[in-house]
């Protein structure tokens, strides 16, 4: 069935999303008290975040609240990528377009996507993307180098993330564990200038990987 002119346009607002500061504000304010209160929430080196300008954030992804806790975190409005299956109830696609989401399809090529989360990131918004694309619970899975060819195209920091805890909670029996989000320093790509792109990307998420194992070993995940 072929899609309405309302259709296509709530598609092209999912798409680049429709962001408005007092949703974000207030989604925040509300993750803030179970993130904070509950679990207890340790943020560890935030200082290595730039104050202004573009960056691609790169957390770690075993559990749906690492979004949370990392936008919980943060001081400045942080912009994700949100899977598409997310959209289908029509007062939810609104709420996280307005909260600065934008729609990502998963399990192919999303070249708008990440035109998108590219644009956003050279005009100065930190980008949540998941190097390792869908929840990775234990672990074992590969991060993809998706994140680090969006940082290379941008020109901005690239940002490891350990978020830990966040894997081990439990409804019944209830298990509350501590959660730790731990930020490093950006990564360097100095010396990567004379390899081609995707050369460079695969190094990166190398090094992705290398920083976030030495997060999680300095915050006890």
């Amino acid at each position: 069935m072929a899609s309405t002119p309302e259709a296509a346009r709530r598609d092209e607002l999912d798409r680049r999303g429709e962001f408005k500061g007092w949703v974000y504000l207030l989604v925040r304010t509300i993750c803030w008290i179970p993130v904070r209160v509950v679990f207890r929430l340790h943020v560890e080196g935030l200082d290595r975040v730039p104050a202004s300008g573009g960056a691609i954030v790169a957390p770690t992804h075993r559990s749906n609240f690492d979004s949370v806790v990392v936008g919980v975190a943060l001081r400045r409005h942080l912009r994700y990528m949100a899977k598409a299956e997310l959209y289908r109830s029509r007062p939810f696609a609104w709420l996280l377009r307005s909260a600065g989401a934008f729609k990502v399809e998963r399990g192919k090529s999303d070249i708008a996507a990440v035109q998108q989360a590219i644009r956003m990131a050279r005009e100065g918004e930190l980008v949540c993307v998941f190097p390792e694309g869908t929840r990775n619970r234990d672990g074992a899975g590969k991060p993809f180098s998706g994140a680090a060819r969006m940082k290379i195209s941008a020109g901005v920091p690239m940002i490891p993330v350990a978020v830990t805890g966040t894997d081990r909670v439990r409804l019944f029996p209830p298990r509350l564990p501590r959660f730790v989000c731990a930020f490093g320093a950006p990564l360097q790509d100095d010396d990567l200038g004379e390899l081609e792109e995707r050369w460079q990307a695969r190094r990166l998420t190398e090094r992705w990987s290398a920083a976030i194992d030495e997060l999680r070993a300095g915050s006890g995940g």
